[in-house]
């Protein structure tokens, strides 16, 4: 079966957070560097900021890296409005444990520019 790969660094941090939204395997804990975390994403669907991530190659964002079958990609695209999908080359990724993951992960961020 054929997989995708998300970077959660907020709410799909939480298994809890990610059932509501789709099917998902269990979350590795990353860092990944050239990203830091901050509040200033306000959402579309409420009246709040959310985090969000911007480039920063001095900094690193913790978070988990998580599968989620073909097609669920979707499902957290409709949970995750607002945010860009771009993709984190794998050198950026440091495992935080003993697990491993393949190439092709995404993540969702408020920022204009794609990360290369």
């Amino acid at each position: 079966m054929a997989m995708d790969y998300i970077f959660g660094y907020g709410s799909l941090i939480s298994s809890e957070s990610r059932a509501r939204t789709g099917e998902s395997g269990r979350g590795i804990p990353v860092r990944v560097t050239g990203l830091r975390r901050e509040w200033n994403h306000i959402s579309t669907s409420s009246p709040m900021i959310a985090v969000s991530v911007v480039e920063d190659n001095e900094s690193t964002c913790n978070g988990m890296v998580f599968s989620i079958p073909d097609g669920e990609i979707l499902n957290f695209d409709e949970r995750e409005k607002g945010y860009s999908r771009v993709n984190i080359l794998l050198e950026n990724v440091e495992i935080l444990d003993n697990s491993q993951f393949f190439d092709g992960i995404c993540a969702k961020m408020n920022i204009p520019w794609k990360l290369m």
